[in-house]
């Protein structure tokens, strides 16, 4: 039977491909979704497994193999390169198993550019971007394993406190001040009746204990004696003394003794504008390194750092902010930029930023305490994080 010259081959789609996606450290992206399409139209989108994922129903030729982009850029820039020195163990992983149909696998290198479905959002960093790498082709009854090229991950610690200022660092548009009105802790001591209560050796430690809050920089000023059932001065830690007699002897008729508790309260404003520094320097942290963060807008109301405070805070929370932004950009650094900051400023940075925030309370972090300080508050003088290395 002859076939007419103007007559189009059918094409048969029994063809299949098989594809293994890892990343530098040969790790899978077992759940990630991918769009395959062969050169008639035709599309399968399957989920990849921790391994070879088999895909069938194509005409023969050229297949393309994209991902959906956003979930797929978001675990791809995770993904960290390897290190100077290091050796890809894809290569060895390709040839230790064969393919479907026992088909010797293809080791491919891609960027995570070549694998996105649409055009990202934001432009792809250099080395990343689609057609960086070897130019990707996918044929039919072919097994390949694709490996995708790593991201330089940046990691930045900071021996200074963050996880104790005013508002989530998730959330700057939040209240930008909040009122810390808590009881730092709670003295007593068994005295006899005469005792007057602030001469009491509860009393003793309680001022001596707010003395070293204040000498910390928590507040400025302490009063010495707060009526019970009367509010905390604001901006100072009160000591609240009472006492319970307690007496002795038959028919309780002896002199008897007296418990005395002296509760320690902190009341103060704190300002939440420093929450917005560590968020700043994680962005230009990742941004140094290719993840695709918005520039830094300093003028946008939610990221301020002025302080809507009729009395302004003692630190320049601006001058703090471009010199730590700009520290976070440094790849390959652990420093604790705390230790260039003097005693008066750390002392304000607290006294007008940070939550003590007690175990009790919730709101944080409780302030750094160490069983073995030699101060009755238990709270480290000097700072404690990662020296430059």
């Amino acid at each position: 039977m002859a076939i007419s010259a103007h007559c189009i081959p059918c094409e048969k789609n029994n063809c299949w491909i098989e594809i293994d996606v890892r990343d530098e450290q040969n790790r899978s992206f077992k759940g990630q979704k991918a769009t395959l399409t062969d050169a008639t139209g035709t599309s399968k989108t399957v989920t990849l497994k921790d391994g070879p994922t088999l895909v069938q129903g194509f005409a023969v030729g050229p297949v393309t193999v994209k991902l959906e982009t956003q979930p797929w850029l978001k675990v791809a820039q995770s993904r960290e390169a390897l290190k100077e020195g290091e050796t890809s163990q894809v290569p060895a992983y390709t040839d230790k198993l064969f393919g479907h149909d026992d088909v010797k696998r293809e080791h491919i290198k891609v960027t995570s550019g070549d694998l996105c479905l649409t055009d990202p959002e934001q432009p792809l960093p250099e080395g990343h971007k689609a057609g960086q790498a070897q130019p990707p082709r996918f044929i039919t009854k072919h097994s390949y394993v694709i490996e995708v090229k790593g991201y330089q991950l940046n990691t930045l610690r900071i021996g200074v406190f963050f996880d104790g200022t005013a508002n989530n660092l998730g959330n700057p548009n939040s209240d930008p001040a909040l009122t810390e009105c808590i009881e730092l802790e709670r003295f007593m001591s068994q005295e006899r009746v005469s005792t007057p209560d602030t001469e009491s050796r509860a009393y003793q430690k309680a001022k001596a204990y707010a003395e070293e809050k204040k000498a910390m920089g928590w507040v400025n000023r302490i009063n010495p004696n707060l009526p019970r059932g009367a509010v905390p001065t604001l901006g100072a830690i009160s000591l609240k003394p009472y006492s319970f007699r307690r007496p002795e002897g038959k028919n309780n008729a002896g002199p008897g003794k007296k418990s005395v508790y002296v509760e320690v309260l902190m009341n103060r404003v704190v300002e939440g504008e420093y929450s917005r520094i560590p968020l700043h320097m994680m962005v230009e942290a990742g941004r140094a390194v290719g993840v695709p963060f918005q520039d830094w807008d300093i003028n946008d109301p939610s990221l301020t750092l002025a302080a809507g405070a009729i009395k302004q805070p003692e630190v320049n929370l601006t001058k703090l902010d471009q010199h730590w932004a700009q520290a976070a950009i440094a790849q390959g650094v652990s420093k604790s930029l705390a230790y260039q900051l003097s005693p008066d400023t750390y002392k304000a940075l607290r006294r007008d930023y940070l939550h003590h925030s007690a175990s009790n309370q919730g709101l944080a972090n409780p302030a750094n305490t160490n069983k073995h300080e030699p101060s009755i508050s238990k709270e480290r003088r000097e700072l404690i994080g990662n020296k430059e290395s």
